[in-house]
């Protein structure tokens, strides 16, 4: 039962963590796409 938990657990941490990367690098490309635009105008 603990180990199920544990395990449970870790997927969501995982899940977590690459839900917070794929926001990170979404971010980072909206901004470099606003300062081209930018610069091109």
């Amino acid at each position: 039962m603990t180990f199920l938990y544990g395990k449970q657990r870790q997927t969501l941490e995982n899940r977590c963590k690459s839900l917070h990367y794929n926001a990170a690098i979404s971010i980072f490309f909206s901004y470099i796409f606003l300062i081209f635009n930018r610069n091109k105008v």
